[in-house]
């Protein structure tokens, strides 16, 4: 294999001021977006309204102002009419950007019967996985309204825009106490007890990470194997064949950085994405995978990662004038919503599945009763927000993929 470039630590980069940064990062930022803005034709870009995808959107309209581009923002499940007001938050942050930016927001739905397609009838041996159940009607909406390509603020907190959650702590192992110390003034000033909150920060933030780095050097972070519903034999072979573990980043931003980059998550999406949508003539840009922009943030100093008690600062900060308080300063974007309905929807599109399917298949990689089993408890959920049961969905879906795929490959 031919290696052209890696994602590797260089020189610090060293500015005189925070100012300097910032605008170092969005002239780098606006360039990375302005050479995927085709010129004089429709554009679309993912609006979900989280931070990364919410940054793309605003230099894009710029941009395709400048170009002549016709910009349409695009986002997965807006809700029902009957949903709870307090979840509204998921999606209105979007809508209200969009609205003022005058870009229009389309959104892409989900039912069973088309999950249960994708189960039964996708060829995944063209390269591409369907997990993301969503994407497939966004691309298909985008396609019908002239689109062509769609910029996606995908991968941006692996790298670009990481949370920063080691900062403290290496900042304090490399004598950086002034930072430390700082930064955590000016989080107590405003508190009842500063100095309980205080000792409470230099105990979860400093001290318990480091003890944990020095206890258990390299250890190591489980990977789910999604063998539950496989045969015993099989899972021997499997376990042999592949390692269920990788190591654990080191006690920095820079080496979670690098973690999240090379453990493969954001090279299966883009890979499977960019398959998906070329054989539809789609292409996905990732602005925020410029090799320009992660080259610059794996070597600024990590404390740029966080301040006041802010991950993310460095890019907040710099965005702070084009993206509305809410989704600029907000806490992290969580969806509980979608991922309910997500989960709904393909429970449902499973259990369809299981009652066309015998429980004893034959199939020498996947046991059929256990599969069936695990689609049973499925449909007995109410919880449909919680990480034991995505894992559970997920396990059953890879199942049913690998039958599927024995069974064309067997026809």
């Amino acid at each position: 294999t031919l290696e052209y470039w890696r994602l590797r630590r260089g020189e610090l980069i060293v500015r005189p001021a925070l100012d300097a940064y910032s605008s170092e990062l969005m002239a780098q930022l606006e360039e990375a977006v302005r050479c995927r803005v085709p010129r004089s034709s429709a554009l679309g870009v993912q609006l979900s309204g989280g931070l990364d995808s919410s940054a793309v959107v605003a230099i894009a309209a710029e941009q395709a102002a400048s170009a002549g581009s016709k910009l349409l923002a695009y986002s997965w499940f807006t809700g029902t009419e009957d949903r709870p007001k307090q979840e509204e938050s998921e999606w209105s942050p979007a809508q209200r950007f969009a609205d003022q930016l005058s870009i229009p927001l389309y959104h892409s739905d989900l039912d069973p019967q088309e999950i249960l397609c994708l189960l039964t009838e996708h060829d995944l041996s063209a390269g591409d996985s369907t997990d993301l159940w969503y994407e497939p009607g966004l691309r298909k909406l985008a396609i019908s309204q002239g689109v062509s390509r769609l910029l996606s603020g995908w991968g941006g907190d692996q790298v670009v825009t990481n949370y920063g959650s080691y900062a403290y702590a290496s900042e304090a192992a490399r004598g950086n106490w002034r930072y430390v110390l700082g930064d955590f003034r000016e989080q107590v000033r405003d508190e009842r007890n500063p100095l309980w909150r205080l000792l409470a920060l230099l105990k979860n933030q400093v001290i318990r990470p480091l003890v944990k780095a020095s206890a258990f050097p390299g250890r190591r972070v489980e990977v789910p194997s999604f063998l539950a519903c496989a045969r015993e034999e099989f899972k021997a072979v499997a376990h042999d064949l592949a390692e269920v573990a990788v190591p654990r980043p080191g006690l920095s931003v820079h080496a979670d950085q690098l973690f999240q980059f090379n453990v493969g998550h954001l090279q299966n999406r883009l890979e499977s994405w960019a398959l998906a949508g070329a054989r539809e003539g789609f292409y996905y840009s990732y602005p925020l995978l410029d090799v320009r922009l992660l080259e610059f943030a794996i070597n600024i100093p990590e404390w740029l990662y966080r301040r006041r008690g802010k991950g993310r600062y460095l890019f907040r900060h710099s965005l702070s004038s084009r993206l509305p308080e809410e989704i600029c300063w907000g806490d992290s974007k969580q969806e509980p919503w979608r991922v309910s309905h997500g989960m709904q929807m393909t429970i449902q599109a499973l259990a369809s599945w299981a009652a066309r399917q015998p429980r004893e298949h034959g199939n020498p990689i996947i046991d059929s009763s256990r599969l069936h089993e695990l689609i049973g408890r499925l449909q007995q959920a109410s919880d449909f927000y919680n990480e034991r049961l995505v894992l559970d969905v997920m396990c059953a879906v890879k199942s049913v993929h690998v039958l599927t795929m024995m069974e064309q490959q067997a026809a």
